[in-house]
C-alpha cells in the first residue's frame, strides 16, 4: 500500500525549491531575444511593447513550475531513481509524454505553427531534464 507520508518524510524541500528557480529562470532565458524569444513573439503576432506588466503570470508560473518540482520529486523518490541520468530519462520521458502530446493538442486547436510547437514544448521538456537532474543531485 501507498503510504504517502514516506514520501512527505523524503522530499528535500530546498532541491524542491532549487529545482523551481532553475526551471523559472531557464524560461526566462528561452523566451528572452537572444534565444528563442524573437521567433516565439513572431509566431504569437506580438511585439516587445506588447508584452508588458508580468507580473500575474510569473507569479502563476512560479507556483506552477513549484508544483511541478514537487511532482518529479515525489516520481523520483517512488520509482527510487538513484542516478543523474535516470532523472533526466525520467524527466525527458515525463517531458515527451506528458507535456509535449498534451500541448499538441493545444498546436492542432489553436493553429499554432509548428516553429511555436516546437518552442513552447521544446523549453518544457528541456525544463522537466534539467529539474529532475538538479532533484537527483540532493539524494
Amino acid at each position: 500500500m501507498l503510504d504517502p507520508a514516506i514520501y512527505l518524510k523524503e522530499i528535500h524541500y530546498l532541491a524542491v525549491v532549487t529545482a523551481t528557480i532553475a526551471g523559472f529562470l531557464l524560461g526566462a532565458l528561452w523566451y528572452a531575444t537572444p534565444l528563442f524569444g524573437n521567433a516565439w513573439m513572431k509566431e504569437l503576432g506580438l511585439k516587445k511593447e506588447d508584452i508588458s506588466g508580468p507580473l500575474v503570470p510569473m507569479i502563476v508560473t512560479i507556483i506552477l513550475t513549484l508544483i511541478i518540482a514537487f511532482s518529479l520529486e515525489v516520481l523520483i523518490i517512488g520509482l527510487d531513481i538513484t542516478s543523474v541520468q535516470g532523472a533526466a530519462l525520467l524527466g525527458l520521458l515525463v517531458g515527451i509524454f506528458f507535456m509535449a502530446t498534451n500541448m499538441l493538442s493545444d498546436y492542432l486547436y489553436n493553429g499554432w505553427s509548428k516553429k511555436l510547437f516546437l518552442i513552447q514544448a521544446g523549453y518544457r521538456v528541456v525544463m522537466l531534464i534539467v529539474m529532475a537532474a538538479i532533484l537527483n543531485l540532493w539524494r
